[in-house]
């Protein structure tokens, strides 16, 4: 999409919306059943884009302190 520097997803969850909670409680002498029903059905579309540069040219090679001094070591 958009010569391929832009990305569509779509994500749906529960398309039925099925998603219950069910729970018991036993306290005190008294039990309690419950079945909880929330919105569990959700539909999510994103659009990326990558902006800029699309190639980079590469980084110098450097040496490092260590690198240093081992070849003062090594002569």
């Amino acid at each position: 999409m958009l010569k391929e520097a832009g990305t569509l997803t779509l994500n749906v969850t529960d398309i039925f919306n099925t998603q219950q909670r069910r729970y018991e409680v036993l306290a005190g002498g008294l039990n309690s059943r419950h079945n909880d029903k929330v919105e569990s059905r959700f539909v999510k579309l994103n659009f990326s884009y990558k902006f800029g540069k699309k190639t980079v040219k590469a980084s110098q090679r450097r040496d490092t302190g260590i690198e240093a001094e081992k070849s003062r070591m090594d002569n």
